[in-house]
């Protein structure tokens, strides 16, 4: 199943938040394609919607780990560092931009 595939892949990539916070605008996008189908799946759509969401959890999952493990000067970097990944924006960017608004209220700054 793809949702299994995404999460081990998720589970093993290289930047964890970025990769969430992407593949949660994905189901997300997903999801509303979906729902706006003339012969739409309501289930499909709603499980797209279920899986933007875990993903966006795994990324505050990661984020409040930070908050737990290193001091504030650190999680603010790992927060404000430009991601070559994602056009150097950085995770509060990407975050507003994607409309990740849990992953944004976890976020002190």
């Amino acid at each position: 199943d793809y949702h299994e595939m995404a999460v081990w892949f998720w589970g093993g990539c290289k930047e964890p938040i970025v990769t969430g916070l992407i593949a949660a605008k994905i189901n997300w996008f997903l999801s509303e394609f979906e729902s706006n189908k003339l012969a739409c799946d309501e289930d499909n759509a709603q499980d797209l919607l279920d899986h933007g969401d875990e993903f966006e959890s795994k990324a505050c999952q990661v984020i409040i780990e930070c908050y737990r493990s290193f001091d504030r000067p650190v999680w603010t970097t790992i927060l404000t560092a430009p991601r070559p990944a994602v056009n150097d924006m950085n995770l509060i960017e990407l975050a507003k931009n994607i409309n990740a608004d849990n992953f944004l209220s976890e976020s002190p700054i």
